[in-house]
């Protein structure tokens, strides 16, 4: 971030507007991208803006978290459980649909991200369950 922590903070906590991003932060890049491709910056972090998503409490979704996905992070559980992806500089957690790659496009395209659109990851079924799972090291 840059030096006046104060701007970044209002920014950090208003609608994401890239060339605002742009004026404000330098190689920092902490969003979620809604299922409707909707782009949010991830305050106070990816997992508390998912669990937000939920609309439920945290300790329900908490257990509801530690009842069936174990093994897996609590953010790869809460983009599947919300349909958002949480982006960084350089990658995404989650299942992208079109308009989230629009979005990762429009991002990539302002010079905010490096990653990939399209990579392989962890894929639940409908129900939950685990259709399969790749290295997320080497797929990005």
């Amino acid at each position: 971030m840059l030096e006046n922590a104060e701007n970044a903070q209002q920014v950090l906590h208003g609608p994401f507007d890239p060339e605002v991003h742009k004026k404000t932060f330098m190689d920092y890049l902490e969003v979620i991208i809604k299922n409707d491709g909707t782009i949010e910056y991830a305050v106070p972090s990816h997992q508390e803006k998912l669990i937000a998503l939920m609309d439920m409490p945290r300790e329900e979704v908490y257990q509801m978290y530690g009842q069936n996905f174990l093994g897996f992070t609590p953010i790869q559980w809460l983009c599947f459980k919300t349909k958002a992806i949480s982006v960084w500089d350089t990658y995404y957690e989650g299942e992208a649909n079109e308009l989230q790659k629009e979005a990762l496009r429009m991002l990539k395209t302002e010079g905010l991200y490096k990653g990939a659109i399209d990579h392989e990851g962890i894929h639940f079924t409908t129900d939950g369950g685990i259709d399969g799972c790749t290295d997320y090291a080497t797929s990005y």
